[in-house]
């Protein structure tokens, strides 16, 4: 037996060793909550928030405006979600109502709030109705929110069991003018056994709750979705900045999907790859079932099936977005399977790729548009840039060619399109998508050589006073950036390589200053678009733009003509310096002492790294079972992520002979597979201080640097 004292704690291990696993926080490990708060995942969320982002204030600020917007005398009922079922009981991870969880952040299902409009200060009363404490359940479950941690929390003035809801509905009901809810759909009644036995069969008209229903049909009540609907059109400034974190997520996981295809694949491994990526940055959930579609299924809209195989020269269309802290990203992007576009199409890509172009430009405030208005001009520039292609459109030749809508807004659901009005005007706060696309059948009323391609491109956009914000900019769109965001994956290594470094028993090098990265280095895309390297941003007079937005100090974006710009810098003591091109050309003053301070800064943290590298080598021979070699290369990554320097030498054994020629592909596509793994687990941080991409080149075998842009 062996004693040790622990922050005055004594713990008794029946062995001499002690373990490395103790829980120094075992209070709140299971949490006591029924969801992340500060208390208990400080890690997720900040003292002031109520759920990820958003301020506890905030959810008070969106019940007192819909209170205030509805007449005096007012009642709302919100409902939860409930446990969807797969099978048996077999459930689904549990996703809260949209209007419920944007009013209260209460995240348990089977609950709900009643708002009781008043003259107090608050200006309406508030009764959550939930299922409290329940050790049974708790033990199979995790635990639920107590009664008294609601009225603590979430700022309610009464918290009860739903088993109370019944009852205290038909108490009040009667005592209000106007009612607020949104009864159940006949569809929902006809829900599985497991379902009912729910929230919903207080109001679905069963047993007990046939008053209930009969009491809500008396008081005639009114639909609360549209009046919810017309408060979460407008996103408020922490909403945006989920949103943008949401697309930013979704976009990178895109660019590196793209890096991840070759033919062969199937569509379905590409799907996966995606969430893990988008799992791998915090995102909870995809926001839907992703659309991978290659070449000919691209023609689907929403081909979900995802099970076939990837052709060289097809377009892959991919459309999928992750869910963060709520909030929905959607984006599409089309690319070549091999990472070059046919002349084909190059010219239908670019034809969708301007019309979307020019129909992002448009989502602002002072455009005075409606959905309705974008999409019209969507047909217009679609039907120019076909008939340019050759195409000889017939009435309803174009509706065959583009079959949906234009957009449809975005938020805490997918499309918040049912209580929103296409035939209103964007307002500056609304995110809604551009997604323009063209899918042409294999029918002779088109040219032959666009048979079977299908081309969507879909960006998430933040409607602003004067200008767009495009939150999905990290997906690469543009045909240079989509080439060379594909041609600086880490590529597999093929046999003639392979052949020539068997032959030399060379040693294949991982360097820590080469990089892998989402961005291609420095290059001229378009005549008003360029893409910028961290390192090589363009100053002064270079910039091509007449007119800029300058970054005042206070973070604010002002418009101004370059050259007053120019002409009021002193060029001795800083310079102008282009930090975006696209949507907007945003420039920033630069002070040249800090700027060479940072510099020096960065190469005096450089060296230091260096120092810290240390070299380890691990051989292998050809007779290396498959466990074995995957144990040398974990141990391998292991060491790179302590910042080590790492050879892999393939040293074959004294008088061994050469193994088949499958075993041998087999083995250097087990290492470039693990070693792309690295890339792809990695944050940029840990990524430059070890591994960064994988060379061999069959002449000599000396290292080339694939691509280096952050």
């Amino acid at each position: 037996m062996s004693f040790r004292l622990v922050k005055n704690r004594t713990f008794i291990y029946a062995s001499s060793r002690f373990y490395a696993t103790e829980i120094s926080n075992a209070s709140l490990k299971p949490s006591p909550y029924g969801q992340p708060l500060f208390q208990s995942h400080s890690h997720l969320i900040k003292p002031e928030e109520l759920t990820p982002g958003i301020h506890a204030q905030e959810y008070e600020d969106r019940r007192r405006s819909l209170m205030n917007r509805l007449p005096d005398n007012s009642l709302v009922v919100s409902l939860a979600g409930t446990i969807k079922y797969m099978s048996g009981k077999i459930f689904y991870k549990f996703r809260q109502a949209s209007d419920f969880w944007y009013l209260t952040g209460f995240e348990e299902p089977d609950s709900a709030v009643v708002l009781e409009k008043n003259h107090s200060a608050r200006g309406y009363r508030m009764t959550l109705f939930s299922s409290g404490s329940d050790s049974n359940k708790e033990q199979w479950d995790g635990a639920n929110t107590t009664f008294a941690d609601a009225r603590r929390v979430f700022q309610v003035d009464d918290a009860r069991h739903i088993d109370d809801f019944p009852s205290h509905l038909r108490s009040v009901v009667h005592q209000y003018s106007n009612v607020y809810v949104d009864l159940p759909s006949s569809r929902t009644r006809r829900t599985s056994k497991a379902t009912t036995k729910s929230l919903l069969k207080y109001l679905s008209g069963r047993s007990e709750a046939d008053l209930v229903v009969e009491s809500l049909g008396k008081s005639r009540p009114k639909p609360l979705a549209p009046e919810v609907g017309r408060l979460r059109a407008i996103k408020s400034a922490s909403e945006q900045k989920l949103m943008r974190m949401a697309a930013d997520i979704s976009g990178r996981a895109h660019a590196k999907t793209m890096r991840f295809t070759r033919p062969g694949l199937s569509e379905a491994a590409l799907a996966a790859h995606f969430d893990y990526l988008c799992s791998l940055s915090g995102a909870q959930r995809l926001a839907y079932v992703p659309v991978v579609a290659s070449g000919p299924n691209a023609l689907i809209i929403h081909y979900t099936h995802n099970n076939q195989l990837i052709s060289q020269e097809e377009l892959i269309l991919v459309d999928a977005g992750c869910e963060y802290n709520g909030y929905a990203s959607d984006i599409t992007r089309t690319y070549p399977a091999n990472g070059t576009f046919t002349p084909p199409q190059r010219d239908l890509y670019s034809a969708v790729l301007s019309a979307q172009k020019a129909l992002v430009a448009l989502c602002h405030e002072g455009s005075n548009l409606t959905l309705h208005e974008l999409h019209r001009k969507s047909c217009e520039l679609l039907r120019q840039e076909l008939l340019q292609l050759g195409f000889h459109l017939h009435p309803g030749d174009l509706e065959r060619l583009y079959p949906h809508f234009i957009s449809h807004p975005i938020g805490i659901d997918l499309h918040e399109s049912d209580n929103f009005s296409r035939s209103g005007s964007l307002k500056a706060g609304m995110v809604v998508t551009v997604e323009p696309g063209i899918y042409v059948p294999p029918s002779p009323a088109f040219p032959k050589h666009y048979h079977n391609l299908g081309i969507r491109i879909e960006d998430e956009v933040l409607v602003g006073k004067e200008h767009p914000v495009v939150l999905s900019a990290s997906a690469p769109k543009e045909i240079v950036d989509v080439e060379v965001n594909w041609s600086s994956r880490v590529r597999t290594i093929d046999m003639a390589t392979f052949l020539a470094f068997r032959a030399a028993a060379k040693r294949i090098c991982f360097s820590p200053s080469h990089r892998i990265l989402s961005y291609p280095p420095t290059c001229r895309l378009h005549a008003s678009v360029i893409i910028y390297s961290r390192y090589n941003k363009l100053k002064n007079e270079k910039i091509p733009f007449a007119e800029v937005h300058l970054v005042e100090d206070s973070g604010q974006l002002v418009k101004i003509a370059l050259r007053d710009l120019l002409a009021k810098v002193d060029k001795e003591v800083s310079y102008v310096e282009l930090q975006a091109a696209e949507p907007l050309a945003v420039v920033k003053i630069i002070d040249k002492k800090e700027a060479a301070a940072r510099r020096k800064q960065a190469k005096e943290q450089q060296k230091m790294n260096a120092k810290k590298n240390v070299k380890k080598e691990f051989q292998f021979t050809w007779g290396m079972a498959i466990g074995d070699l995957e144990h040398k290369l974990d141990r391998a990554k292991a060491e790179l992520k302590r910042g080590s320097r790492v050879d892999l030498v393939f040293a074959p054994k004294s008088g061994q002979k050469s193994p088949p020629m499958a075993q041998m592909r087999e083995r250097m596509q087990l290492i470039a597979d693990k070693v792309a793994d690295v890339g792809v687990e990695w944050k940029s941080r840990e990524l430059s201080r070890g591994i960064g991409a994988l060379f061999v080149q069959s002449l000599g075998l000396q290292c080339e640097e694939e691509g280096s842009a952050e």
